[in-house]
This record gives structure tokens, C-alpha cells and sequence, in this order.
């Protein structure tokens, strides 16, 4: 016998639509018609779960009229009465969101974390965890509610990672499991294009890690009067104010905040109470609040980010990079702008968060040129030379492809013109000025000798009287 409902659950997988949003999450829509008639469901019979897929299960109470099977109207129902309540669970990922379809009776609901979803709303509430329990409750009049689920649709994946991007329309909401929306109306031809039409519209998006800087595009429509608010929270349900609108211009404005409470993981927009014109939003971003950069054994890296990185109250320190008579130069910054190459130093290899900002100012007589994405590299290009950080030195670059978030040195300068070396020394050039700002060390003082440079960049490992590069600063021998 249960090898039969064992294959008779495999078969029902035909009643599935299974798709992949643009984040690789997995959706499957369940009919509960289907479902029956291939399980051999009985007329007002109970069961206590049902298998949405190999990942996904919904199960429900049996007691008293719980779980039961109708087929007045193919559906699955639970009672308030006898504090029937859903859970959905999955066993690879998480969550992102849940929605039933379904009818009901004495005002019945089925409700999450404090609120009201109704028949088609998608709740992403969800998000993050790997079971959700609903429960069903009444809208209003007496607590008799009865809801009569015939569909269940469940979007589930990795998680809700940063960074998050979206400046589509409405429709593409139903199939990003970071995004929910209530009540839109039609979408503007361009960007910012969701339009918020009426009192109580929203959108919310939800995210499963600390964020970072948030900017959006907003745009009135003949908006005034009311009130149009930004809010966040840490729990989907209580929401805090991050900013109120009163009036927007009918010029398209950008917002950024880059204060957001680390334990923020749900951003709604909402119009509260419309008097007259519409709200346009789109172009809407959050980054991660840290960006992880990666310092090898050799201690040093060359790096690029897509965000705007703050070096200065941390172990990691980034330089700028300038050849200078055969030699690279290397400047310390400390505020580093997107997409921008740097050369990284640790005394300690590991992995670190450096915190993301919102902006910095450029870089100036820097040679290091910042991929993203993985970029092939030759030796010449542009009527230039290019070089590649590998174990401390800047090698001749071969034809090859340099990885996502990396950087290599761009110069006039041919090291093969000047010798028979394939590479360039480098040397420190930070902001210390005059001798006397450089640590002073007596001769019975120990140097840690894989921490020891000359002024080249040249590992010492019995250094003498003179100046070195110790874990990035300048010292004196005595």
C-alpha cells in the first residue's frame, strides 16, 4: 500500500507548474483537484498532509472537521473552530513566499506572523525560514472561520542575499520572491514605473542578511495632500517610519539612506492615505552592509568591488598603484569608490568585512584597473602593458582570463624593454612624510621575517640597519 501512494505521489507531479525566477528560486503551484484525484482522495475523508514536491510539504491538524477532502468543491479545509492550521515546510533552502487560493465560510482567514492573508495574497513573511505555520482565523463576526484551500503556491530557494536590484513593472513582482505588492495600479512607460494609485497600496521587499545603502527612485503624479511613507522592520509586521513624504516632486528624485538598523530585513512602501495624485517608484537597490574581501598567504591581493568600500577602521589596508621610475609605487587610501582596482595588504591572511558606503571620492594616478566579471587579459592592450599581482610581485601579464573582482596594472611602462625581468618591484609611498614618523626599532628588538620588505617590495628575512615595510609600516633598523 504504500508503495502506491508512493508512486501515486510521484505522478501527481503532472498537476505541477514548477518555474525559476531570475534568482534561481524554485516555484510550484499545487492544485488540490489534481492532487485528490490522482491520491485517491475520499469525499470528506481527513489527510493530514499533502507532497508538493520531493522538497516541499504541506500539512494540516485532523481534528475535528481539520484537513478533511470535499468534492463539492475539490478543496482542502481547515477550521477556526477547531484551531485548524497549515504549516508548509521544505527540506532544501528556505522559504521566500507562500500564497493559497481559497474560499470561505463565516469570514474565514488564513493568517501569519499578526496579519491577514487573503485568497491569491503572497506572503513573504516567509522568507528565510524553512516552515511556516498559518492559521485559520475571521475577518470578522464570530470565530467560526473556514478556509477551503484548492491551490497552493510555494517559492523556495537560496536564500534572500544582497545585493537587490529591480526597475521593472508590476507584473514583474509575481515572480521575484523578494517583492510583494497590494493593490498597483498601472505601470508608467518609464522608469520609476510602479505606480502607487490609491490608499493602502504597497510594495515590500524582503531580504535575509544586514543591509547596507538603499536608494530608490521617486516620482508625484500630481501628489499632494497625503502621505506617502518608507518603512522598515525586523520582523515583517511591526514597521518603523524611515521617511514620510507630504509632497514629491513631479521630477524624478533619488533617495538614498545608508543608516539602516542592522536587524532591518523587511522595507514596505506604502501610500497611507492618497488625497490627490499618484506616487511613482522604481529603480529600487540595497547593498550587503559588508563587502568580503580575501587577503592570501602572500598577504597582499589585488581587488575590485561594485561597491564603495571603507578601509579605515580596519585590518586591511588598500593602496593605489603608480609606476614611477620602473618601480609601482603604492599610495594608501582609505575610502575606495566602486569598480575601482587597489592593491590590499594583511599582516594576517583571512577573510574581512569592510563596510560598504554609500560613495567615494575618486581615485587619482591610479594605474590598477578593477574587473568585475571575469575579463580576459593580454600583455598589451590599448598601446599600454599590463601586469598581474602574484606572490607579492607584478608579473608580465600571459593571454588568459583574470577572475570577478580582481585588478591588474595598466601602464606605459615595459619591464621586458628595461632587462631580462618579466616583473616590477614595488615600493610604499604612504602619507608619512620626514624620517622621524617611521617606528623606530632597537637592534635586540625580533622582526617577524615573513613581514619584512624592503623598500622594493623584497621579502628580508635577516634584515640589517635601514628602512623596511613591517605589516605595512615604515620602521627603522638602528
Amino acid at each position: 500500500m504504500k508503495k502506491l501512494l508512493l508512486l501515486k505521489s510521484l505522478l501527481f507531479l503532472c498537476a505541477l507548474f514548477v518555474g525559476t525566477s531570475a534568482w534561481a528560486d524554485t516555484t510550484v503551484v499545487l492544485s488540490v483537484e489534481t492532487y485528490a484525484s490522482t491520491n485517491s482522495w475520499a469525499d470528506k475523508t481527513a489527510y493530514s498532509s499533502i507532497i508538493i514536491n520531493s522538497d516541499i510539504t504541506a500539512t494540516g491538524l485532523t481534528n475535528g472537521n481539520n484537513s478533511k477532502y470535499y468534492e463539492t468543491n475539490k478543496s482542502w479545509r481547515h477550521y477556526e473552530s477547531n484551531s485548524g492550521t497549515v504549516t508548509i515546510t521544505t527540506t532544501s533552502g528556505v522559504l521566500k513566499a507562500v500564497t493559497f487560493t481559497y474560499a470561505i465560510d463565516n469570514n474565514g482567514v488564513l493568517q501569519y506572523g499578526g496579519s491577514d492573508y487573503t485568497s491569491g495574497t503572497k506572503c513573504i513573511n516567509v522568507n528565510g525560514k524553512t516552515s511556516a505555520t498559518f492559521t485559520v482565523g475571521h475577518s470578522s463576526g464570530d470565530k467560526t472561520g473556514i478556509v477551503q484551500i484548492t491551490s497552493i503556491t510555494v517559492i523556495y530557494g537560496d536564500s534572500h542575499a544582497l545585493p537587490f536590484s529591480f526597475d521593472g513593472v508590476k507584473g514583474d513582482i509575481t515572480n521575484n520572491s523578494y517583492l510583494a505588492q497590494s493593490g498597483l495600479g498601472d505601470d508608467y512607460g518609464s522608469s520609476p514605473k510602479l505606480s502607487f494609485a490609491s490608499t493602502g497600496n504597497y510594495v515590500l521587499l524582503a531580504v535575509d542578511e544586514a543591509p547596507g545603502i538603499l536608494t530608490y527612485d521617486i516620482k508625484g503624479n500630481s501628489f499632494s495632500g497625503g502621505t506617502f511613507k518608507v518603512q522598515t522592520s525586523a520582523n515583517g509586521s511591526s514597521f518603523t517610519d524611515l521617511k514620510s513624504y507630504e509632497s514629491v516632486s513631479g521630477s524624478k528624485q533619488s533617495e538614498t539612506f545608508d543608516n539602516l538598523a542592522a536587524d532591518v530585513r523587511f522595507i514596505k512602501w506604502i501610500y497611507v492615505t492618497k488625497d490627490k495624485g499618484n506616487v511613482a517608484l522604481g529603480n529600487i537597490k540595497l547593498t550587503p552592509r559588508t563587502d568580503k574581501v580575501t587577503v592570501g598567504a602572500s598577504k597582499y591581493a589585488a581587488y575590485c568591488s561594485a561597491y564603495a568600500l571603507d578601509f579605515t577602521d580596519t585590518d586591511v589596508k588598500a593602496y593605489k598603484a603608480k609606476v614611477e621610475g620602473g618601480k609601482v609605487a603604492l599610495t594608501q587610501v582609505d575610502k575606495v569608490p566602486a569598480n575601482t582596482g587597489v592593491i590590499l595588504y594583511c599582516a594576517t591572511p583571512d577573510t574581512y568585512d569592510v563596510p560598504v558606503i554609500a560613495s567615494a571620492s575618486a581615485v587619482t594616478e591610479n594605474e590598477l584597473i578593477g574587473v568585475t566579471v571575469k575579463t580576459p587579459v593580454t600583455w598589451e592592450s590599448d598601446g599600454k602593458y599590463n601586469y598581474i599581482l602574484q606572490s607579492g610581485q607584478f608579473k608580465k601579464a600571459s593571454s588568459g582570463n583574470l577572475k570577478a573582482n580582481r585588478a591588474y596594472l595598466h601602464t606605459s611602462y615595459d619591464v621586458t624593454a628595461a632587462g631580462a625581468r618579466d616583473y616590477l618591484e614595488f615600493s610604499f609611498e604612504d602619507d608619512v612624510t620626514g624620517i622621524s614618523d617611521a617606528t623606530r626599532l632597537n637592534d635586540n628588538e625580533k622582526l617577524i621575517n615573513d613581514n619584512c620588505f624592503d623598500l622594493q617590495g623584497r621579502r628580508v628575512a635577516q634584515p640589517t640597519k635601514g628602512l623596511y615595510i613591517v605589516n605595512g609600516k615604515k620602521v627603522i633598523i638602528k
